[in-house]
């Protein structure tokens, strides 16, 4: 199946992997995205562990080649899923169990939660908010959103533009005149920072990575986004983009006179009693409820702290609980925050991602099996977080986790199968 062009490259990264893990004993095969990708499930015999071999397809001459060795993924061990709903006690019990041996074998720890209607159906908390004092999760644990707070910054900005204050077609010279790519910034627009698409250089580098600890204002991360050279011109193409998020913030402040941090909290935090939504410096604030970010060291046995300590910013890192992202979800629902006009812009695709997802503004829109969903995902160090609400079906799905693996993506993956089970 090796494509064109490819194959001893291929062949070479496949021979690497059999020699650092042992045989890959396989299991089972599923595609993606209408045979765009492929994941083998293997059990890797070296190293004592099930892992996800993901492979990137194409078609030539008619037939599926390998193009691409992406990624291998840590993954719990496969399982088959029940029969029935998410209202099922059946389904629930089955759930339950299943997370309980994510967190006995994977050292699963965060929150899951899964609503109904704006009501929550399923709820469990796992794992530890501090494996230094054993201090169990719950649900009034604050865990990272990493780039889930991109929501919180598009809502913002269509709240300006509702009450007359912005204009999502106005360049963004004329919001910051003192932007120095002024030939790029006379083009680009709100528009095109809220779908991904203005073709800003991207900030978050090596040599950022080593001061983000430092981060408390946007000021502080202003200077490296204009930096960096324009990547392409506005509406040419869309790639995922935490300068064009920045930026949004930077207008939010400029033009309300109010910092990015006191707008998100009094305008959107507050109104929808999401209590315990903040934006955290875990270095200094020690707030009991902060959900400490862990990474696994090489050998995969043991987790050290994860580097979360820099505040979060208009591209991502509040911390929150499922509790407060469902009254979120309650708030857009029920328009106390936008329009139903500017709900539906919100969640509406622009545009197309180069990794092939669809995008609205600050909201990833995916169909799963004919059911389509919004929401956002956020992954850093040591934090891991999804949300996807489906409007046709009345479900939300919530996850949180302070460690990183791989049982988090298979609880996420088993999760939006069983979401949708029984509906086709």
């Amino acid at each position: 199946m090796l494509g064109s062009g490819k194959d001893a490259r291929l062949v070479e990264i496949f021979e690497m992997v059999r020699k650092d893990g042992g045989e890959a004993v396989y299991h089972h095969t599923e595609v993606y995205g209408d045979f765009k990708a492929m994941g083998v499930f293997v059990y890797r015999t070296g190293i004592k562990r099930w892992q996800n071999m993901q492979l990137l397809l194409v078609r030539e001459k008619g037939e599926l080649k390998i193009n691409q060795f992406n990624f291998i993924a840590a993954a719990a061990e496969p399982v088959t899923l029940p029969h029935g709903t998410l209202e099922d006690a059946t389904v629930q019990a089955w759930l339950s169990q299943y997370i309980d041996k994510l967190e006995e074998n994977e050292a699963l720890s965060g929150g899951y939660l899964i609503a109904k209607d704006g009501a929550i159906l399923f709820e469990q908390y796992f794992g530890v908010q501090n494996q230094e004092s054993g201090t169990p999760s719950t649900h009034s644990m604050v865990f990272n959103m990493a780039s889930g707070g991109k929501m919180f910054t598009a809502v913002s900005i269509l709240m300006l533009v509702e009450n007359g204050t912005l204009n999502l077609h106005t360049p963004v010279l004329e919001y910051l005149p003192d932007y120095p790519h002024k030939e790029w910034a006379d083009q680009a627009t709100l528009h095109h920072l809220l779908s991904h698409s203005s073709g800003v250089g991207e900030y978050w580098d090596d040599a950022f990575d080593h001061v983000r600890s430092q981060v408390r204002t946007l000021d502080d991360i202003y200077p490296h986004v204009i930096s960096k050279p324009v990547q392409f011109n506005p509406g040419d193409k869309a790639i995922y983009s935490n300068s064009g998020f920045i930026l949004l913030g930077v207008i939010i402040e400029k033009m309300t006179g109010s910092s990015y941090y006191d707008f998100v909290e009094e305008q959107i935090f507050s109104p929808l009693g999401m209590d315990n939504s903040h934006f955290y410096a875990p270095a200094e604030d020690t707030h009991a409820s902060i959900a400490l970010g862990y990474e696994r060291e090489a050998n995969g046995s043991v987790w050290s702290r994860a580097n979360t300590s820099g505040r979060g910013s208009s591209a991502g890192g509040v911390y929150s609980t499922a509790r407060d992202i469902l009254k979120f979800r309650n708030g857009l629902r029920t328009h106390a925050l936008l329009s139903k006009k500017y709900t539906e812009l919100l969640v509406t695709p622009k545009t197309t991602l180069s990794n092939g997802g669809k995008y609205g503004y600050g909201m990833i829109i995916e169909d799963d099996v004919g059911h389509l969903s919004h929401g956002h995902g956020g992954l850093g160090p040591g934090a891991m977080f999804n949300f996807m609400d489906y409007p046709e079906l009345g479900y939300t799905l919530i996850m949180f986790a302070n460690r990183g693996f791989g049982g988090y993506s298979d609880l996420m993956r088993y999760s939006q199968e069983l979401l949708t089970v029984g509906t086709q």
